[in-house]
């Protein structure tokens, strides 16, 4: 007997195996068994032939996909021997109870409290080989909705189980780093006084990851790009166009606005001592006004240049900040002498005084951009469904000061223009760099969903696009709540959205206790946009999914060509001086 599953259709949880008859209703799933008996439940003692998962396997197409799964390693998969081969462990306080019932496994939560994720039913050691694929699911009911998360220490995802019935739930995980012969699944569930209901738990070598995974080099009418000539011409603006109309939004019309540029202070020195270091440099700053039907704002630009700007033009990275504005001629935000000292200038793009950052409608009324340029709405919702969020509205005002650096070539190197930002200042960064093409290095810093992290990457706490949209739909166009939880089955996804920043460079970084922007999620999403980056012959290596940073203890570096990430041990969401030194060090390597 052999396990073969295919490709269906575009969910990538919640899947339900051998329905056939919901599945041709148009229920989203992403595998379905080719049989009736050839489903993922398969008896371990049956051994199938793995399937090599190879450097390119995110790269062909994923049309008509077949896999042939490897044995179950899961001892007593079924619960037909009790609980022989599993462990459970719980704790603050919590009281459950696992028992098999009628061949499956009931977990009871028996405590009187909701507080905390800690119930857990796990088992180890299973084998875990490097650069391998493994398909890990599990069938479960639950009479109300119950929070489930499985897999690997490094990598869990979340699943809500939702049906009074048995469904499968699935997740490929590809194995990053060495070899593991005492690896644990973890199946831990959410404390709740709702029962759940478990059964077959499989975890077999092989699978095709993310099948729904929108192509980038496949035009939206089924054309195969090969070339740049098409890329550039058909590809791109079609991805362009999508993300502004659905996502992010247009800027406003350049002939409804002027702008107005003032330079306050002019190449004032700075003298700063920190931990020893002289750090002597410029400080420049630029009032740039700008000027719609409805109004006119001022924006402050402050510019810090080092002392070698005496001897020649600097690169200059524009920050994103989207908190409060920087005026001064120094700053606590950025690490000047760093940046001094390896040859960089920074520019501040202060967001805060563009859209603030209240959870209301405040961002659209005075003294704010938006009611600049319209002066009737005053909701979310009254807004033109393409209408620009906070996001897209600092993308554009970093165009409109590259525009003033344009002016002053003897200080500034134009052609070595980047942009980074942290958070929600990352995902403005990575529009930015998207959007203008003068920027020569994008760096979306933890940026998460609607960033610089794959949706369809179900990390364990991780924002999906519901929870990065709906709370804070000033930062996108309103067209964006046509997606939220869709994640799986979205028509794009945003590798697409990092793979237009090519061919210039790109860079990212994660943090490895960075829950809510996905550490996993966010290295997929710039692994997964290296085809374009190959179009242009900028990559030295074909990186896997299984290539990405996995010990959570020490700082990995990651470069490959015209791409590089990195992900910090033991940190949590955060933008600091280790993270500027890893993009400037990767900036150089291109730039001197």
């Amino acid at each position: 007997m052999s396990t073969t599953i295919t490709r269906f259709r575009s969910l990538f949880l919640s899947i339900s195996i051998g329905l056939a008859a919901q599945n041709a209703a148009g229920n989203d799933h992403l595998y379905e068994s080719s049989a009736g008996a050839n489903s993922l439940a398969g008896d371990a003692a049956h051994e199938q032939t793995d399937v090599e998962s190879g450097s390119n396997q995110f790269f062909r197409s994923r049309v008509n996909h077949e896999i042939v799964l490897g044995a179950n390693q899961i001892e007593n998969s079924d619960f037909s021997d009790g609980m022989t081969g599993w462990d459970t462990w719980t704790n603050k306080n919590i009281s459950a109870d696992f028992q098999v019932v009628d061949g499956e496994l009931l977990v009871d939560n028996i405590s009187d409290t909701t507080a905390g994720e800690m119930i857990r039913l796990r088992q180890s050691p299973l084998t875990l080989e490097e650069g391998k694929y493994y398909t890990i699911s599990f069938e479960a009911r639950a009479a109300n909705p119950r929070v489930v998360s499985f897999g690997f220490s490094t990598d869990l995802v979340q699943v809500t189980v939702d049906s009074h019935e048995m469904k499968t739930y699935s997740y490929v995980y590809p194995h990053v780093g060495p070899t593991d012969t005492n690896a644990r699944l973890r199946i831990q569930f959410a404390a709740s006084l709702e029962p759940v209901f478990i059964d077959n738990v499989q975890v077999r070598k092989g699978g095709i990851a993310y099948p729904s995974l929108p192509e980038i080099l496949l035009t939206e009418s089924g054309q195969e790009v090969t070339d740049i000539e098409t890329w550039e011409n058909l590809r791109r603006p079609e991805l362009l166009k999508f993300f502004r109309d659905e996502i992010f939004g247009y800027p406003p019309d350049p002939a409804t606005y002027t702008i107005d540029y003032e330079i306050v202070k002019d190449h004032i020195e700075i003298l700063r001592d920190d931990e020893d270091v002289n750090n002597d440099g410029y400080h420049t700053l630029v009032n740039m006004t700008i000027n719609g039907p409805y109004g006119s704002l001022t924006l402050p630009c402050p510019i810090y240049l080092p002392a070698s700007v005496d001897e020649g033009p600097v690169p200059v990275i524009i920050y994103v900040k989207q908190r409060s504005p920087v005026t001064s001629e120094t700053t606590d935000s950025v690490p000047l002498s760093l940046v001094f000292g390896k040859g960089f200038g920074v520019a501040i793009l202060n967001g805060g005084v563009l859209a603030n950052e209240d959870a209301n409608n405040s961002w659209m009324d005075d003294p704010y951009l938006f009611p600049i340029f319209n002066d009737t709405a005053r909701r979310f919702d009254e807004r033109s469904e393409s209408e620009w969020g906070s996001l897209s509205m600092w993308a554009w005002a970093g165009s409109r000061m590259i525009d003033f650096m344009e002016t002053q070539t003897d200080k500034i190197d134009i052609d070595k223009i980047g942009t980074v930002g942290h958070s929600r200042g990352g995902k403005g960064a990575l529009w930015f760099g998207v959007t203008d093409q003068r920027v020569a290095l994008t760096i979306p810093n933890n940026a998460g969903m609607g960033g610089d992290n794959l949706a369809r990457h179900p990390g364990y706490r991780s924002q999906n696009l519901e929870g990065s949209f709906w709370p804070i739909r000033r930062w996108y166009a309103p067209n964006f709540l046509k997606y939220p939880g869709m994640d799986a089955n979205a028509p794009f996804d945003f590798h697409q959205l990092m793979a237009l920043v090519a061919p210039r460079l790109l860079a990212s970084g994660a943090s490895s206790r960075d829950r809510l922007a996905d550490p996993v999620g966010e290295w997929q999403s710039i692994a997964l946009a290296q085809p374009v980056y190959g179009l242009y012959g900028l990559l030295d290596k074909t990186w896997d999914l299984t290539d990405g940073p996995h010990d959570d203890g020490v700082d990995t570096v990651l470069q490959n060509g015209a791409l590089h990430h990195h992900k910090k041990g033991n940190s949590r969401h955060s933008f600091n001086s280790k993270d500027w030194r890893f993009y400037l060090d990767f900036a150089n390597s291109h730039w001197r």
